[in-house]
């Protein structure tokens, strides 16, 4: 009787999520609302549990791993890169190619309230084209070459559950060397630089979704904050919150997990007010660990996925920070092939 019992409750929530969807499309005037085929439960995200070391969705209990896939007859993007592949540029935005996913992940984000992911969707819409998001991977960012010397990431691997993962140097950036009077670049070029990571991780969320399964929907996220000072300029803050509010308000749902590591004694305090600017269900997302962060990675990241610099076994270096090749003025356009002919010459790709 309690298995019974639980299949009722289970096809139950299913129904209420279908209704959930069909009445969200309704008001959005989107037809024919009730022939989506969704089963928006259906698309919950497992959480990695890392002492069964699979996948797990919360409510049903239903248990995931990655899959690999055939994928030879597909053009995706490579698994790791530090230049976003310009043939993928000018791809259509997830966002609007998969409208019902991003129904769902409105939903979710409101637990299936409907007005309330209706009022969501709505400012979200109003937000990317202000933010020019559908649009926004066109064409290079003319101000590249800033981005990879002063803020030093790459796009490395995925995790165990097959999410895609991004790495970043955090505490090497310096805003004070790349906003005025040093620097060149002002807050809305952060704006359209998160924007412009957050459109890249869409579409390898959607690549690794095609390599390791359909769970796939999230993104995880190394942020090393080695060398994060307390003296450093406090505009980075008010970046990092502009950063967060897009990721809350224009990308509900995309967050797996986020590994802030070689936190230092400092970052307490700054945490504090971090967490005050985001809700429960993101902030325990957030890892913050401080120089042993080996062991906790591993049990989300394979060792041949880390790079060697964390222990692991993947040789592909983490890029440096060289503001010795930051431009002094705001570039009129990126030299791509250059940047790709110096990749190339220090082993990298």
């Amino acid at each position: 009787m309690a298995s019974l019992a639980k299949v009722s409750r289970d096809e139950a929530y299913d129904q209420m999520t279908v209704d959930a969807l069909t009445s969200l499309r309704e008001k959005l005037k989107l037809t024919p609302a009730e022939k989506h085929g969704v089963v928006p439960s259906h698309l919950e995200p497992p959480v990695w549990d890392v002492q069964k070391q699979q996948g797990i969705c919360p409510r049903s209990g239903k248990e995931y791993k990655r899959e690999n896939l055939d994928v030879s007859s597909l053009s995706l993007l490579p698994t790791h890169f530090r230049l976003f592949p310009s043939k993928f540029l000018g791809t259509p935005a997830p966002f609007n190619s998969d409208f019902n996913g991003t129904l769902c992940r409105f939903l979710r984000a409101r637990d299936y309230d409907v007005d309330k992911a209706y009022e969501m969707v709505q400012q979200a819409i109003k937000s990317r084209e202000l933010l020019k998001c559908d649009s926004i991977l066109n064409e290079r960012d003319t101000n590249e070459i800033i981005w990879q010397n002063g803020t030093p990431h790459y796009h490395y691997g995925h995790d165990k559950l097959g999410r895609p993962f991004y790495i970043e140097l955090s505490g090497k950036v310096r805003v004070g060397k790349l906003m005025p009077p040093a620097g060149v670049l002002d807050r809305d070029d952060f704006k359209k630089r998160h924007v412009i990571h957050m459109e890249y991780m869409c579409r390898r969320i959607e690549h690794a979704s095609k390599r390791f399964g359909g769970h796939v929907s999230q993104l995880s996220q190394i942020m090393d904050l080695e060398g994060l000072s307390y003296f450093g300029d406090s505009r980075g803050m008010t970046l990092f919150k502009d950063a967060l509010e897009i990721d809350q308000n224009t990308y509900p749902e995309y967050l797996g997990n986020l590994f802030l590591i070689n936190a230092p004694f400092i970052f307490r305090g700054m945490w504090a007010i971090i967490k005050g600017w985001i809700d429960p269900k993101t902030a325990a997302k957030f890892v913050v660990l401080g120089s042993d962060y080996k062991e906790t990675l591993l049990k989300y990241i394979d060792i041949d996925q880390l790079p060697i610099e964390y222990g692991g076994r993947n040789p592909r270096s983490l890029p440096v920070v060289n503001f010795d090749n930051v431009p002094g003025t705001k570039p009129k356009s990126f030299d791509e092939g250059a940047f790709v002919e110096e990749l190339k010459k220090m082993g990298d790709d």
